[in-house]
């Protein structure tokens, strides 16, 4: 796998901030904060278990 197709997840996780940045702003309702987290929260463990599967394959 290119490292060009991996996803940074510092970048995810910058832009996450900024959406919950602009809910701020907007004051959005603190569901949509939920549902930000929680896909966050998805997005690590299904990537952890990804890069395992990958690094498996490999030795």
């Amino acid at each position: 796998m290119a490292d060009s197709e991996k996803i940074d997840p510092g970048r995810f996780a910058s832009s996450l901030m900024r959406e919950l940045q602009a809910d701020d702003v907007n004051h959005n309702s603190n569901s949509k904060k939920l549902i930000f987290i929680l896909e966050f929260g998805f997005f690590l463990i299904f990537d952890c278990m990804f890069y395992q599967n990958i690094t498996a394959k490999n030795f």
